[in-house]
């Protein structure tokens, strides 16, 4: 295979090269940007005390010493895991 006239490329890239402008250091300021913020903490609070309503009302006074006690004293993994497979 013959390649002929590639002496002219060469030159063509090397003048396309220096017309190009270099990029200054200097960010561009954004323009038309929006901003988000999500409120999850005020929600996470809600959706807790709603949680925590809910148990209150099915909950027998007994029932909910007993889970104070346990949140409080800690509670063994094997007993977790028992309770999760065996119901």
């Amino acid at each position: 295979m013959e390649i002929k006239r590639i002496g002219g490329i060469i030159p063509a890239y090397k003048n396309n090269k220096v017309g190009t402008t270099k990029k200054s250091n200097v960010a561009a300021s954004p323009k038309n940007t929006d901003r988000v913020e999500f409120g999850f903490s005020a929600l996470i609070d809600a959706e807790k005390a709603a949680i925590a309503q809910e148990v209150r009302a099915d909950a027998a006074p007994r029932e909910l010493l007993e889970a104070g006690e346990t949140a409080q004293s800690g509670i063994d993994s094997s007993v977790i895991a028992a309770m999760i497979f065996m119901g």
